[in-house]
């Protein structure tokens, strides 16, 4: 499915992502009814901040390359401060809204199991979504109606997810190839992307699977989209420069970006940094979830290669100093 999504354009791609988030949208209210008793204190952990930004930057994908790969193939003219407010806010809502959901459910769990919210919380991830949740549809009316509609949900979110990240990695080899006066096989591209994400994920199948995804969840899902983060926010403002955007902003809509755009993404990469310092160093300090030390460093080690990648692609470019191309928008559309 994910490879005859992708082999010939990006329209079919496009259209999974609303699906799915419309799907989320009506089937994760029949979870349960909200209630909240708020813990201001853990406003005050670094780690909790860290994890925090990684969610929201992996739930809109800005350091993924799905949403720059998605936004162009907009029209030049369209109205990219609505498409960012109604993007940000939505996602953003629905996240406020599935968090209450959610732990409702660990709530009424830990009520009827005599156990702490925290100890339930405790199995993120595959765990939260394939025991405590599972035995929360379990004592629902309708258990295997309930149980359908989660799983089924859960479906459609992988393959949108495939579907947008293979998606970017496909555009950005045929624009390669079209910059360098070759015409793209997407179909060989689209088989190519899919036969190497296949056999990467044979791993997450074997009996230390759910391990392994909890280590990449927690390290790529974290340190990974900060550093991402920060590398993108230092080329807008330093190698292309924010005067240059907001003049090319302005020029496509009509409309001057606004200043506190500009701070934002002035002061963002000193966030970020600050985020990313403090959450290696409470790793660093305390082995995350009890995994042997080899493994943790391990799967770090690999996550600080992965990061350094573009950085050391971008510095051998700068290097060798190609030529700069500059479009009009009128010659980009």
């Amino acid at each position: 499915m994910v490879f005859f999504s992708n082999y010939q354009c990006v329209p079919w791609a496009r259209m999974w992502p609303p699906v799915s988030g419309r799907a989320r949208f009506f089937l994760v209210p029949l979870l349960g009814r909200p209630s909240m008793t708020p813990r201001i204190e853990a406003l005050k952990e670094p780690a909790m901040w860290g994890a925090a930004v990684g969610q929201i930057l992996y739930s809109l994908g800005p350091c993924l390359g799905t949403t720059i790969t998605m936004a162009s193939y907009n029209h030049s003219q369209a109205n990219i401060f609505r498409a960012n407010l109604v993007v940000s806010v939505s996602n953003s809502l629905f996240s406020v809204v599935s968090g209450f959901l959610v732990f409702s459910v660990l709530g009424y769990i830990a009520e009827t199991q005599g156990k702490t919210i925290e100890e339930l919380a405790k199995s993120s991830g595959p765990g939260l979504v394939f025991i405590v949740l599972a035995e929360a549809v379990a004592m629902m009316p309708g258990p295997q109606f309930f149980s359908i509609l989660l799983y089924l949900m859960l479906f459609i979110l992988g393959l949108d997810s495939a579907f947008a990240w293979i998606e970017a990695i496909n555009s950005h080899i045929s624009d390669v190839l079209l910059v360098n006066g070759r015409v793209p096989n997407r179909p060989l591209i689209a088989a190519a992307t899919c036969a190497m994400f296949f056999l990467a994920s044979i791993v997450l199948c074997t009996r230390a699977g759910s391990y392994w995804i909890d280590l990449i969840d927690h390290f790529a899902g974290t340190y990974l989209l900060l550093w991402i983060g920060i590398l993108e926010l230092m080329l807008v403002i330093f190698v292309y420069g924010v005067d240059r955007i907001a003049r090319d902003v302005l020029e496509m809509t009509g409309r001057p970006v606004p200043r506190s755009w500009t701070v934002c993404w002035c002061i963002s990469p000193v966030v970020l940094a600050g985020l990313l310092c403090t959450t290696l160093y409470e790793d660093l300090r305390k082995v995350y979830g009890g995994y042997p030390p080899e493994a943790v460093y391990c799967t770090m080690t690999v996550i600080i290669l992965i990061g350094m990648l573009p950085f050391v692609v971008a510095v051998w470019r700068m290097l060798h100093k190609p030529k700069e191309v500059s479009l009009t928008v009128a010659q980009w559309s």
